[in-house]
């Protein structure tokens, strides 16, 4: 990340698939997206703001791993932490939109 500060990083799987207890402390914060995809299903509120509260609502995205997850499960867990609407319409769309110049 430091010898590409410039370049717009997208991680899969919250950056960490497994390892999010690691990445709280490593990788969160940093300059880089990271996306919902396969762990919104395994994912507690707790955890989640722990990554939002670390990482900030900006750089979150929402994704799905079909055919390994539901898209709408997932979508609807994200729904079930009650985040402010400003913060789930940015990681449902707004902040894909930006990254993509939409």
């Amino acid at each position: 990340l430091k010898r590409v500060p410039d370049v717009k990083l997208v991680l899969a799987h919250f950056g960490a698939n497994e390892m999010i207890a690691e990445a709280l402390d490593s990788l969160y914060g940093e300059n880089v997206y990271i996306d919902t995809s396969l762990m919104m299903q395994s994912m507690d509120k707790e955890l989640f703001e722990a990554i939002l509260s670390k990482h900030g609502e900006d750089r979150i995205l929402f994704a799905s791993d079909s055919p390994w997850s539901n898209a709408g499960l997932s979508i609807n867990i994200l729904k079930s932490f009650n985040l402010p609407k400003e913060t789930e319409n940015k990681i449902l769309c707004e902040n894909a939109k930006g990254l993509l110049g939409i």
